[in-house]
């Protein structure tokens, strides 16, 4: 089973409350998505004046639909008490990765349908690696990533070679007319940007991580101290303040006449 919890974690319920407040954020950012694409849907449909395959059109709905289906059911669930802070139970960062898979493969449909290289979404494939590395560890990151690109990439030079059928949007150029070297590069220059903006986010969020991490040892310790320091201190007061009565019991005593006349010696 692949280990989702980073290495540098000392407090799990810290992380998971951290993985649960950025998952709330990232269902909002979800449905402002959502109505971005149902813009673009009532544009591809009502507005544009090229020709657009009804297939294109088709497949536009059915993912503006999933998506609105499983965020409100990502939603419901974290509105509910279903996730559980624990290793071996349905916990936010499983929760996260599910998310993040879902719109990934939305995401791919939508590139695929739109031009691929020349579509205007392909840029939220880095998008989507930032807010990965915001909540996954590196290492199911980078696989997620290199696995996506990939596909990406084989999609590319498989519809440049016609082995696959080609959507283009609007006037964006045909990938089959594109030379072979400018994809290719391309396809590099977009590995890059993905790959440097994962190590980079990555790097960041453990940075970060682990400062807080320490911020929160360094309160525990000083609580501890705290604790202890008053104990001391009543310890004392305590020892102090047994002999002391005595002597003032005594005091009284002879203070108040008991023992008869007092040698002033």
């Amino acid at each position: 089973m692949i280990n989702l919890i980073p290495q540098h974690t000392k407090d799990l319920n810290y992380l998971y409350e951290l993985v649960s407040e950025r998952c709330k954020w990232f269902i909002k950012l979800r449905y402002i998505a959502i109505i971005m694409l149902s813009c673009f849907y009532v544009y591809i449909v009502f507005f544009n004046t090229s020709n657009v395959n009804p297939l294109q059109i088709t497949t536009v709905l059915l993912i503006l639909l999933s998506m609105f289906s499983y965020n409100l059911i990502s939603d419901y669930i974290s509105r509910k008490e279903i996730i559980k802070n624990d290793v071996h139970s349905f916990n936010p960062i499983k929760f996260a990765l599910i998310q993040i898979l879902l719109d990934l493969i939305s995401l791919m449909i939508l590139v695929y349908i739109t031009g691929l290289i020349n579509s205007p979404f392909q840029m939220f494939f880095i998008f989507h690696a930032i807010i990965g590395s915001l909540i996954l560890p590196g290492s199911v990151v980078y696989f997620i990533v290199i696995i996506v690109l990939l596909i990406f990439s084989a999609l590319n030079l498989l519809t440049h070679f016609g082995v696959i059928q080609e959507f283009v949007l609007s006037n964006s150029g045909s990938l089959i007319a594109l030379n072979i070297d400018y994809l290719v590069l391309n396809l590099l220059a977009f590995w890059l940007m993905i790959l440097l903006s994962v190590m980079f986010v990555n790097y960041l969020t453990s940075a970060l991580y682990r400062r807080e991490q320490q911020l929160i040892e360094a309160i525990q310790k000083i609580e501890e101290s705290e604790i202890e320091k008053q104990k001391y201190i009543m310890a004392v007061v305590h020892e102090v303040k047994s002999p002391l009565s005595v002597i003032v019991s005594y005091l009284n005593l002879l203070i108040s006449g008991i023992p008869e006349e007092i040698n002033v010696k």
